[in-house]
This record gives C-alpha cells, structure tokens and sequence, in this order.
C-alpha cells in the first residue's frame, strides 16, 4: 500500500457534524395538544431557521458518546458556523394551561403567558390592568419566529438511560419574520432532502420510483390513445350508417323523378322532376358533409 504521509483524518473529522447545545433562531412548525386533567397541555415542535448561519459555534466530535470541542494545533477552540443546523426541528416541553384557575393560582399560566408572549402572541388586558388569556390555536403559532435554548435531557427506557435533544426554553426573536405554513413545510423538507441525500439506498429507490412513474405514464399515454381511436372509429362507424340512408335516399329521389320526365303527359312533368333532382341533390349534400367532411 502507499503511504500518504500528508493525508491524515482525526478525531473531529466527522462526515456529519453533530448537534451542539446553544440557541439558535427557528420557527413554530408543528403544533399538538391533549387534555389532563384540568389543564390543556400543548406540544409545540420547532425547526432551526437559515438565518443560524449567522451564529459562530464551537466545532464538536463525538468521542465515546460525548461531545467534545474540536481544537486547533495551538490548543485554541475550532469555530464554525451553525449553517448546518438549519432546518432540523426539535421538539419542546410541554406548555400547560389551566383555564379557569381557582383563586391565588393564576401563577399556574405564568409560564403559558411568558411562552406565547415570547412568540409574539398578544393577549388583550382588562381595566385592572391583568392579563386576560386565550387558548392557542394551530394557525395561532405555526411559523412564529422565535430563539431556542437546544439541550440534552437524560430519561430512562427499559431500564437504560437515554440522551435526547429538547427545546428547553423559548425567548423572542424580534428580527425574525413570520412563515406561512408552506415555508415551514419547505424548511422541514429540506433537512429530510439531506438526509436522502446521503443515503445511496433511499436515492436507488427514488430514481427506480421515477423511472417507474415515467414508464407507467407513457403506457397509459398510449393505452389513452388507443382508446381515443377506438371510440372515435366507432363513432365514423356510427355516422356511416346514417350516410349510407341519405345516400339511398337520394338515388330514391333521383329514380322516381325519371318516371316524372319520362311521362310526358303529365301536367308540369319537368318542373316535377328537377324538384326531385332538388331533393336528391340535398339528400346527398348532406351525406357528405356528415360522413365525409
């Protein structure tokens, strides 16, 4: 084997950066909520906005499962950006509203005020000066623009401990804008097209998936075709018939005008037989222009 003495991989060489902990921009992107209890608990999911390109990070590698800064050769923390956190979503806490709370526990909803107040949600005040509250809807959060605080919260499932990435705190994003519910979907989409992309397994079956659609819709192209020329045959063989009537007809009316000019003796004989050559010669205009044209 030949060496490659200038060629060296080490340990923060990742093919895929991981997650760091921090806060980044990001926008509402998907919105759920269940009823316990007294209280209506909302799941809010959120997905890292492009602008995080703007954030400067430390670089990070995993190294027996914990992340660890990446360094230089003088020792000095490695910074980069944060472009490739973009468009990963996240999930959050649950945030608890209790309607109607009993006396001296209004503070039950102080962190449901804090969270939509944080999304730019502005509930209206009555004339004491308090707060009065709303339940939030769907289309009330989706693409709301707002900074999240990414960590790890440790839980424990079939009697290992687990590590999984939540939104543990929201604050408002004042720069940010508003997204429709559409560029959200193309914000969520474009992390599942990364991914994709670097699975050969998933692209062969993508293009296999294509090439499939491309050939069935030429098949059914032709197969619409066939049936087109099927249908209008029958519909020629259809006025045929009627063609064929006015084309009898006509030499009807052609026949028995003969008799007309041929006996002389009856009053206005030739007058008779060029209304019958008349009545031919429309029987058969319209033979052509049905069955021919």
């Amino acid at each position: 084997m030949k060496s490659l003495e200038n060629t060296t991989v080490s340990k923060s060489d990742s093919a895929r950066l991981p997650i760091v902990p921090g806060t980044y921009p990001a926008h509402v992107s998907e919105f759920a909520q269940m009823e316990y209890n007294d209280s209506i608990v909302f799941n809010l999911t959120y997905v890292i906005a492009p602008e995080a390109k703007q954030i400067q990070i430390n670089k990070m590698f995993l190294e027996d499962g914990q992340l660890v800064k990446a360094t230089n050769a003088e020792g000095e923390d490695v910074m980069i950006s944060a472009s490739y956190m973009a468009s990963k979503p996240f999930k959050g806490g649950g945030v608890w509203l209790t309607p109607n709370p009993a006396q001296g526990e209004g503070w039950k909803n102080k962190k449901y005020q804090q969270h939509c107040e944080s999304m730019g949600i502005v509930f209206d005040t009555n004339e004491d000066g308090e707060t009065i509250l709303g339940e939030i809807e769907e289309n009330d959060v989706i693409g709301r623009p707002v900074l999240v605080k990414l960590g790890q919260e440790e839980y424990t499932k079939d009697g290992q401990t687990k590590q999984a990435w939540k939104v543990f705190s929201v604050y408002p994003w004042n720069e940010g804008s508003r997204l429709s519910a559409d560029e959200v979907k193309e914000e969520v989409l474009l992390e599942a097209g990364a991914v994709q992309a670097v699975d050969p397994a998933k692209q062969k079956f993508q293009i296999g998936k294509g090439i499939s659609s491309f050939t069935s819709g030429i098949s059914k192209s032709m197969k619409d075709k066939a049936q087109k020329k099927k249908l209008d045959q029958k519909q020629k063989d259809a006025t045929s018939a009627s063609g064929i009537k006015l084309l009898m007809l006509g030499g009807a009316f052609y026949t028995l005008g003969i008799l007309f000019y041929a006996i002389k003796k009856i009053p206005y004989n030739h007058f008779i037989w060029h209304l019958f050559v008349l009545g031919g010669s429309i029987s058969h205009w319209f033979f052509i222009y049905i069955d021919v044209v």
